[in-house]
């Protein structure tokens, strides 16, 4: 799939964040997944390949094809492209209406139970998030509509914006594939320019790539704000500016993936570039690869912080 074909607007479907272009590709992230788009097809890192934006859609949203022709119909009627800003990043440059989905009841006891029993997050907190309707349940339904019997997904809903009217959320499976599956969990993010936060202590906030990762952090113990960017970070994001606007200190504390940080032994140059847009932002590396499985492994305080 050639870029001239409109990829990019693909990508910014996908509310993908462009993280780097080369003659290697152009790398972007969507949620916590790292894709590769070369001039005839991509390759996600640790994970498949393809030729096509429809079968892209289908790994990304693991539905069939039909689903993916869905998805890819604004992007084929609308045309728009992401904006390229200097630092790399990529923002859209035609907003698109967010479809947020509405709770359903019923589906909060699965949900509910997936978040305390599998996720190991405390009922209180999880509980409380729901009354304020920042956390709810929906139904699963395949690409013809139907509903997917006993599956149900999270919806993590903004409570801060970068501007007013802005919404987004953030939806994921109430489960995990099996085990050596080779299968990921489904995540997606809808609308733009909002996020969802935990409210703190202090003027320090605590950037994280998930609601869950955010949860699992408030749990370990840190007290100040926290903010989920769902999945992608650009340092020149709306995210950032807002952080910025806000006179917060920004804690970066995304997953110890690696490859996102400048440290000794590890490549990449993320935090790096996020200093260069706030100068003095800290990083806060997991003792394992994420806050929740810190959480789970029963490692409490946090982890190693770089940078103050």
């Amino acid at each position: 799939m050639a870029r001239n074909l409109g990829f990019d607007a693909v990508m910014s479907l996908a509310d993908g964040i462009l993280v780097g272009r080369s003659r290697g590709g152009d790398e972007w992230r969507v949620c916590d997944r790292t894709f590769v788009v070369k001039e005839y097809g991509w390759f996600e890192r640790g994970g498949g390949s393809g030729a096509g934006a429809i079968d892209f859609i289908m790994t990304l949203y693991g539905c069939d094809a039909d689903g993916a022709i869905k998805v890819l119909l604004p992007a084929l009627r609308d045309g728009f492209a992401p904006e390229v800003v200097d630092d790399g990043t990529s923002r859209r440059s035609a907003p698109r209406t967010a479809e947020i989905p509405a709770a359903d009841g019923n589906c909060w006891p699965r949900a509910r139970n997936y978040l305390i029993v599998k996720r190991k997050l405390d009922a209180a907190l999880v509980d409380a998030l729901h009354e304020q309707g920042l956390i709810y349940g929906v139904p699963v339904h395949k690409a013809d509509g139907q509903l997917v019997p006993n599956l149900v997904n999270l919806v993590f809903m903004s409570s801060i914006s970068a501007h007013p009217g802005a919404v987004a959320c953030e939806i994921r499976g109430a489960g995990d594939p099996p085990a050596g599956s080779g299968k990921k969990a489904f995540k997606s993010k809808r609308g733009r320019d909002a996020w969802f936060s935990i409210s703190g202590d202090g003027g320090m906030v605590a950037l994280v790539e998930s609601a869950i990762e955010a949860l699992s952090l408030r749990q370990i113990g840190f007290k100040g704000r926290i903010v989920s960017s769902g999945g992608a970070i650009g340092a020149g994001s709306a995210l950032i500016e807002l952080i910025k606007d806000m006179g917060w200190e920004l804690m970066v504390a995304v997953n110890n993936d690696g490859e996102l940080d400048d440290l000794p032994g590890k490549g990449g140059g993320f935090f790096k570039s996020i200093r260069k847009a706030v100068p003095g932002a800290s990083r806060m590396i997991p003792r394992l690869k994420d806050w929740n499985d810190q959480l789970k492994a029963g490692i409490r305080g946090c982890g190693m912080i770089v940078g103050r």
